[in-house]
């Protein structure tokens, strides 16, 4: 009787234990899946997207037997191997707002439908408009910018003679030289800072030119050149395009 009775109490354990496994199980499945969205291809501003996208489950792979995504509570598509993700375009699927949601088929035989993301798939118009309220803003902000660095240029410091007697101190950004008319430098601290260069002006001849920063070497063959009398364009040309000089002195110059 006391043996029959101790069986009875195991057995009582483990269906409690049982159950409370699969509630665990069942709840961290439920947590643990949702569904977000790539963009491969297009516009994308916030929850207005248009183009090439991926919607994908994340969670715990390996527990999942198939996965079926919705558009809308609509079928959209059935993946039935991993990765699970679809990729689809927005145009095909309509314009307009729209719910992104799952519904995961368990190894275990269990289902879990995962919570909606909402999207807005716009229109090419729509696109253009949004580019344009991102772009003339930027647009706005870069010539406003590129004016102030002209006008403070423009009303800065004139020309610094060059001592004869020593090398010229060119400040932190070190030196460059005019292209236009080979006068050595300072870089200006408001010049535009661009893909190929700084935009600045010369402090000598007054024009707006592209440059470089220059390596001591240059900048003493240019201040030489000064000292000697008016330096030609073909001369500042040939300083500047001394590659042996830059190859060697660039692994001191740490910009543009």
């Amino acid at each position: 009787m006391k043996k029959k009775f101790i069986v009875i109490i195991n057995l009582v354990f483990s269906v409690i234990l049982l159950v409370l496994t699969m509630q665990r199980v069942s709840a961290q499945t439920a947590n643990d899946y949702r569904v977000s969205l790539r963009r491969d291809f297009g516009y994308g501003a916030g929850s207005n997207v248009r183009g090439t996208m991926t919607i994908r489950l994340e969670g715990d792979e390996s527990q999942v037997q198939q996965v079926i995504f919705l558009l809308d509570e609509r079928e959209m598509a059935t993946i039935s191997q991993s990765p699970f993700k679809f990729q689809f375009d927005t145009d095909e699927q309509g314009t307009g707002v729209h719910d992104l949601s799952a519904r995961v088929l368990l190894k275990s035989g269990g289902t879990v439908a995962t919570q909606a993301i909402r999207y807005n798939f716009i229109t090419q118009e729509e696109q253009n408009q949004g580019m344009k309220n991102i772009l003339l803003p930027i647009g706005a902000v870069v010539i406003v910018a590129v004016g102030i660095s002209a006008l403070v240029q423009t009303i800065g410091r004139p020309k610094k003679p060059l001592d004869p007697g020593a090398p010229r101190n060119y400040g932190p950004l070190g030196g460059t030289i005019c292209p236009k008319c080979g006068h050595p430098m300072p870089r200006s601290i408001m010049g535009m800072n661009l893909v190929v260069g700084k935009l600045q002006r010369c402090e000598s001849c007054g024009k707006f030119v592209m440059t470089v920063r220059a390596t001591p070497a240059q900048l003493a063959a240019a201040e030489e050149a000064e000292r000697a009398g008016s330096i030609d364009p073909e001369d500042a040309k040939e300083i500047l395009d001394n590659k042996n000089e830059i190859i060697e002195e660039s692994k001191y110059i740490d910009d543009l």
